[in-house]
């Protein structure tokens, strides 16, 4: 008798012992039993690595490893998991999310119906108390090529995150996380594997759920600072260097109206240093120099305006914008 396909589940921990047991239930209880859950701890302090071990102690298909090279962060952790794996299939899900019940299962069985795809997308919901007060968060779109389907995912059309992908391992143990990045690295790495070729099919089904907690929430709202951009604008310089023809110009515009966006919310600032915008506008590639100087003068101006209220600068500041809105 054809032993059933094992599906490897890779999980980075750090600091969620409120949380965790809930996940790792998901995992426990599900349908389909041939799997194992690797848990890569990034270097918890709050006793998530003694649940974690009652898990394991309860059921061997339960593992724990500790992150045991740098850089601290999910990325490394998940190449780890990803080095420690044997399953036929990998999963990658976070540590306070949760599956349902028939997740493994379901995967497996589109996975039997489309033997040449690489990787099969499903759609998230997310929730805050329960499960079943969410709604959907992922927009997996339409089933077409990977070239056409990148053009969608670059102009943001189309998303999904870490867990909505189950990958063949023999495909996804070549394209590794990279672990230089500290802000979008989802985005980075779905890009980079689209990019390539991706043989994949989408399912228009919710299998997993993704927690929106208070407290994370709250930090969350905040992640729009300085550090934020900048690495966000460092891991866009990254994709840029690895994209080409129109699908560059889809990123390059998408993203330069984003950082614009941002840069004007930082110009009404009143505390803000002028320095941080000029840096966050380098940022803007798709507008040509003399379009980048003209906004930096609107930038510039819109501070201004914020700093010491001129009644004749709104008349300016709306000349000014309009000559590079047309691309927007």
């Amino acid at each position: 008798m054809k032993k059933n396909k094992c599906i490897s589940i890779i999980i980075p921990s750090f600091n969620r012992a409120n949380l965790i047991s809930e996940t790792l239930d998901s995992v426990l209880y599900q349908t389909y039993s041939n799997w194992e859950c690797i848990i890569i701890d990034d270097g918890s302090t709050d006793g998530t690595q003694k649940i974690i071990q009652e898990y394991v102690k309860r059921d061997s298909r339960f593992k724990l490893y500790q992150r045991d090279r740098e850089p601290k962060g999910a990325p490394t952790c998940r190449n780890i998991g990803l080095e420690k794996s044997s399953g036929d299939y990998i999963m990658f899900f976070d540590s306070d999310d949760i599956l349902s019940l028939t997740c493994f299962e379901d995967r497996i069985k589109y996975f039997n119906e489309q033997k040449e795809c690489d990787a099969i997308i499903f759609s998230g919901s997310s929730f805050t108390k329960s499960i079943n007060d969410g709604e959907e968060i992922t927009e997996i779109g339409i089933d077409i090529n990977s070239s056409e389907y990148l053009k969608y995912y670059l102009s943001e059309k189309v998303r999904w995150l870490t867990p909505s992908p189950i990958w063949k391992k023999k495909f996804i143990e070549h394209h590794l996380w990279d672990e230089s990045i500290t802000n979008w690295q989802d985005p980075e790495y779905h890009i980079r594997i689209l990019n390539i070729g991706l043989k994949f099919k989408v399912v228009d089904k919710i299998d997993w759920y993704y927690r929106i907690d208070s407290e994370i929430e709250s930090i969350s709202k905040k992640r729009f600072n300085m550090e934020y951009l900048l690495n966000r604008r460092n891991t866009c310089e990254k994709i840029i260097s690895y994209l080409k023809g129109i699908e560059k110009e889809i990123f390059q515009k998408k993203q330069s109206n984003f950082f614009l966006k941002e840069a004007e919310k930082l110009a009404l600032e009143s505390n803000c240093d002028f320095k941080d915008i000029k840096l966050l506008s380098n940022a803007l590639s798709y507008y040509s120099n003399t379009k980048h100087k003209v906004i930096l003068k609107y930038l510039f101006t819109l501070h201004l305006l914020k700093l010491f209220k001129v009644p004749f600068l709104r008349g300016l500041l709306y000349k000014i914008r309009i000559t590079f809105t047309d691309e927007s």
